[in-house]
């Protein structure tokens, strides 16, 4: 069954317990690369090692950030993006992870599996199909290395989502990809979650990453959050349908490296648009009608 997937990935709930200090950039802990050989040498599962090895050189607020995720890893990387910001983390015996942070609850694992809208994506006729044709499909976490993922939207009265992407698998971990799902997780404007919403599952592109869904109610602007910086300068590499989709503006903040590009959905429609930059491609799929977005 699909949800097998759950206990095979080993991934634990992490209640919403008290407020933590928020989180910033100055939680991010960049070991040397001895010290990260030292800790995969000597501490294996243990957090306590793990905590013992951040000490002599990690920030209070890097050890605040490993203890509130359980000591199962460091905080790699941090974006700001608005109310709710991203928070990369380096495992201490798996990869990469993703978690969403100072909203509330905080942080937000996106790969707490335990905790995605079973139901709705049942009653999906795209992921129903999906599961017809390939019986054992599971859920996996995707990729979680990098820092442009996960897509982050901003809407005009200042809620936001964030696009995230999971590997669609026939069966087990290692088995071959049937495709991705992809999941919204929203915030509203003070920063509370409201929902992780089933978004689309899409087979795998022979060519590359699959186009990253966007819905959104036609007449409805809404802004991308992107890193920039020397490596990332975004260009409009393949433009979308004009009659349903323009180009509003963009703004720049340099102190957090971050550029807010907008767009405004004009009338109902699918279009696709790509965004490039020197170091790689943001392939967008925007939908376009009554009822979608917020």
């Amino acid at each position: 069954m699909v949800w097998a997937a759950l206990a095979l990935a080993g991934i634990a709930a992490l209640g919403a317990g008290k407020k933590e200090a928020p989180v910033g950039a100055d939680a991010v802990w960049r070991p040397a690369a001895q010290v990260v050989e030292s800790i995969r040498k000597d501490c294996g599962a243990s957090g306590d090692c793990l905590i013992a090895k951040m000490t002599p050189t990690a920030s209070p607020a890097a050890l605040a950030f490993t203890k509130s995720i359980g000591n199962e890893g460091w905080l790699r990387g941090f974006r700001k993006v608005g109310r709710v910001d991203i928070a990369y983390v380096q495992y201490l015996s798996r990869g990469d992870g993703w978690f969403l942070v100072n909203g509330s609850p905080s942080p937000v694992d996106v790969d707490n599996l335990q905790k995605l809208p079973k139901s709705e994506m049942q009653e999906s006729l795209a992921w129903s199909k999906l599961i017809a044709q390939n019986p054992h499909a599971m859920l996996f976490p995707g990729d979680r290395d990098g820092t442009t993922d996960p897509l982050a939207i901003l809407n005009p009265d200042g809620s936001q989502e964030f696009v995230v992407a999971y590997k669609v698998l026939d069966g087990c971990p290692t088995c071959a990809q049937l495709g991705f799902a992809f999941l919204g997780y929203e915030f509203n404007p003070k920063g509370k979650q409201t929902a992780t919403e089933f978004i689309d599952v899409v087979s795998s592109p022979s060519d590359g990453p699959p186009a990253r869904p966007i819905h959104i109610h036609s007449g409805q602007k809404f802004t991308l959050a992107l890193k920039t910086d020397a490596k990332h300068e975004w260009t409009l590499a393949q433009e979308p349908a004009r009659w349903i989709l323009r180009s509003v503006n963009q703004n720049a903040d340099t102190q957090t490296s971050t550029v807010f590009w907008t767009f405004e959905a004009i009338s109902n429609g699918s279009t696709q648009m790509t965004l490039a930059d020197t170091a790689e491609t943001l392939v967008l799929r925007v939908v376009a009608a009554p009822g979608l977005g917020h």
